[in-house]
């Protein structure tokens, strides 16, 4: 009977591990895609590491390159034309990318939905 229990025991606990390893997720791959704003500013990051950002002109829409990296919920953007690098606090919630700079300097919350 003590070997059923602890095989029992075994079996909840790897149960547990595999459902909490699932319920993180991966944030360097759920962030892959388009993510728009209502300024019609465009993130996109690809799976490669490169990402861009468009903002709207005055005349023409003004797109940067980067790449970029993760680590756990921050993420480093470096412009590939400067070697300029920020860094931001992210998260995903659905369909809702929020990422809030902290380096060079603090920023506010920036929200952006999911493109299609």
């Amino acid at each position: 009977m003590k070997n059923f229990f602890k095989l029992f025991g075994l079996i909840a606990l790897i149960a547990v591990i595999g459902i909490s390893i699932t319920a993180c997720g991966d944030p360097a791959g759920s962030i892959v895609g388009s993510w728009g704003n209502t300024s019609q500013q465009v993130w996109t990051f690809n799976s490669n590491g490169t990402a861009t950002f468009v903002t709207p002109g005055i005349d023409v829409p003004t797109t940067i390159n980067f790449t970029y990296s993760i680590d756990g919920n921050e993420i480093t953007t470096i412009n590939t034309a400067n070697s300029y690098s920020n860094t931001y606090v992210f998260s995903i919630s659905g369909n809702t990318l929020t990422m809030t700079q902290t380096k060079p300097s603090a920023g506010s919350p920036q929200t952006y939905t999911k493109q299609q």
